[in-house]
């Protein structure tokens, strides 16, 4: 009997050291996480130094403060400060990492679908923002993708829920190729536009132009939603607008309700006024931000 006692008890410590090394939904596998990257603790195992503070830990915010290395799973160890101050020296901790922005690339990276982000192939020729990027992806070590606006071509495909892989082109004109991308849906109303559309004008527009507003480039800082203008507006030109390349203009504008505008790359169809100068007229060099 004391020998089936002992089994038992090795048996269930066993299970007890296996349920232990389990990895918490939601947590980081990836190999590394890079410095400055944000994170909660989720779990540590009993050989982290810092498992006397258990209690305390959980649910702690942080950064790491160097590069974390995975040891197997989802433990990871390596410095790390706390978001009230308290530096730390990781050894088995499972992290989960909060959605972030890195300073350099305004690069977002995490491996959980953002609750933003679309559950579909994207349309071809629709325009989208980048909502974030998943670790395995190329651009997520810090590569030249950012937060922008992309459109895809067709021929992309959806996996894992919310990740999508495919060729795309910034509206900026850059070509990117993800493999693991989430995209979420501009908001309803946005004025940013993938292209330029058929009835734009390409001439440079006198003072004085009425114009119908067509769309924003997504460089230009409206692109943000700053201004109550929509596609359809009719505006007036206050100076002679600067061709900044196709159909993007930027310069001063004024609404019927005397509001001003001070785009850089917006498209418009002339309503009435001046004839067009012709694309090397001269130009007044109004290339704005948004007021």
């Amino acid at each position: 009997m004391s020998h089936l006692l002992a089994l038992n008890v090795l048996v269930i410590a066993c299970c007890q050291t296996a349920a232990a090394h389990d990895c918490p939904p939601g947590a980081a596998t990836m190999p590394t996480i890079r410095s400055g990257t944000s994170f909660v603790v989720l779990s540590l195992l009993p050989e982290d130094p810092n498992y006397h503070e258990y209690a305390q830990m959980m649910g702690m915010d942080g950064k790491p403060t160097g590069d974390l290395t995975n040891t197997g799973g989802c433990w990871y160890e390596g410095p790390v400060r706390s978001d009230s101050g308290e530096s730390f020296q990781l050894q088995k901790a499972a992290l989960y990492l909060d959605l972030i922005t890195r300073a350099d690339t305004r690069t977002y990276t995490t491996n959980i679908c953002p609750a933003e982000s679309i559950r579909t192939v994207p349309n071809a020729d629709t325009v989208y923002t980048l909502s974030a990027l998943h670790h395995d992806d190329a651009y997520a070590g810090g590569g030249t993708a950012r937060r922008e606006t992309l459109v895809f071509e067709a021929g992309a495909t959806l996996t894992d829920d919310c990740w999508i892989s495919g060729q795309a082109a910034t509206t900026s004109g850059s070509e990117r190729h993800f493999s693991k991308v989430a995209l979420a849906a501009l908001p309803q109303g946005s004025r940013v536009i993938a292209g330029c559309p058929s009835t734009a004008t390409t001439a440079a527009i006198p003072q004085g132009t009425q114009l119908k507003f067509l769309g924003i480039h997504a460089d230009d800082d409206y692109s943000m939603g700053a201004g109550s203008f929509v596609i359809g507006d009719v505006m007036t030109t206050t100076a002679i607008l600067t061709n900044n390349g196709s159909c993007w203009f930027g310069g001063r504008t004024e609404m019927a309700d005397d509001s001003t505008q001070h785009f850089f790359k917006a498209a418009f169809e002339v309503v009435s006024g001046p004839e067009a100068l012709g694309p090397n007229a001269p130009s007044e060099g109004v290339q704005g931000q948004a007021d």
